[in-house]
């Protein structure tokens, strides 16, 4: 059976859009073609009303949670600050990948890209890389989060109606910190839990397919290119400026909104995640602890595995160049040909990912945890 590089993650984006496509809050989705593979903005006025009251009610919700987390710190409830900072944040990223309410064309345009440019790279004989197993296994642990933290965070709501930063936090009359639950109507009280239930798993399905769908996915395709390129025993020098026309499509792309965001929240989430395990969590019963754990092992992998992968492209494409530079030294056409192309780069603002970053992020994270460890 013929295979090219990242034929597994198409799965993962099936089962994203059809999960969209029932919520209907996301305008993008697959061709009805089945014979080609392809990004679309669907027509469906219906999408287009729940997008724009999915949109509102994010901002509102996340206006009404940042309330929450204030007056806690001010009533000095410093578990449920921390469980309300957390989601707080998390809710802050998701919605900067998510922000919009016409597609983003941008996006539209690097997947398609990707998944024509990967017919050029069928190979019966090609083997999946590391890379694509660790990448698989991270797209599958996004694809359970948005579900699992909404049953969690229902959970938590049916334990205690006034958990931080959720709707009764804001609207009932809660104490300070902790103690008896409000008197609440049942209708008062399921509307509550539906909204907090729409909200976080509408929210974590949209927010991350941009960052795993367009940036993952398509770094981890690169990968594949590159080494199917570098052991080629063919020249393909026409394949590795194609490859270079993607990367550049990614990186204008996901360096101004979606890497940045990353770069700079996932090790936020981390830190927080691990203090408040060690400690902070015999103040934050369950399952509200869980929802820590749950952030920090995303956050830890997305950031270590998306990192390696990043890094691995530059490694690769430095090595194919070199490789190619000894290879044709007796022909000056060849050689200056050569010496045109650059080495590939996942960039993020005005810096780029290297061979070191994952390891600068998480002694990073390790650093400020320790620091915040010994401040408590």
């Amino acid at each position: 059976m013929t295979t090219y590089p990242g034929s597994g993650y198409l799965k993962y984006l099936r089962h994203h859009l059809r999960i969209l496509h029932f919520l209907k809050c996301f305008r993008l989705e697959l061709s009805p073609d089945q014979g080609e593979d392809r990004i679309i903005v669907s027509r469906s006025k219906l999408k287009k009303y729940v997008t724009w009251f999915s949109t509102l009610f994010d901002l509102v919700y996340l206006s009404c949670a940042m309330t929450v987390v204030r007056n806690d710190w001010k009533n000095g409830c410093l578990g449920k600050t921390a469980e309300g900072a957390m989601i707080v944040i998390i809710i802050v990223l998701l919605t900067i990948w998510s922000f919009g309410v016409n597609p983003d064309t941008k996006a539209m345009s690097v997947i398609n890209s990707d998944l024509q440019f990967s017919k050029k790279f069928q190979a019966a004989n090609y083997k999946k890389l590391r890379t694509d197993n660790f990448l698989e296994g991270l797209m599958f642990i996004v694809s359970i989060v948005g579900l699992a933290s909404a049953f969690l965070i229902v959970g938590r709501i049916l334990l205690n109606h006034c958990a931080s930063p959720f709707l009764g936090a804001y609207f009932l009359e809660c104490p300070p910190c902790s103690g008896w639950n409000p008197r609440v109507e049942y209708v008062t009280w399921f509307a509550m839990i539906m909204l907090d239930f729409w909200l976080v798993f509408s929210l974590a399905h949209k927010g991350f397919f941009y960052p795993v769908h367009v940036v993952f996915a398509t770094t981890g395709r690169v990968v594949g290119y590159l080494e199917v390129i570098g052991k080629s025993s063919v020249e393909r020098l026409n394949l590795y400026r194609s490859v270079q026309i993607l990367e550049a499509q990614l990186n204008d792309y996901s360096r101004i909104r979606v890497l940045p965001a990353f770069m700079s929240g996932g090790p936020f989430v981390e830190v927080l995640s691990l203090f408040v395990l060690i400690k902070l969590h015999d103040q934050i019963p369950l399952p509200g602890v869980v929802l820590f754990l749950e952030g920090f092992i995303t956050a830890a992998s997305a950031l270590i595995v998306y990192e390696t992968v990043a890094a691995i492209v530059n490694t690769k494409s430095v090595r194919i160049i070199g490789a190619w530079k000894g290879q044709f030294c007796r022909s000056k056409i060849k050689r200056r040909e050569v010496t045109s192309l650059k080495p590939l780069m996942i960039k993020f603002g005005s810096s780029f990912i290297d061979k070191g970053t994952p390891l600068i992020t998480q002694n990073f994270c390790i650093t400020q945890t320790v620091s915040m460890l010994l401040m408590k």
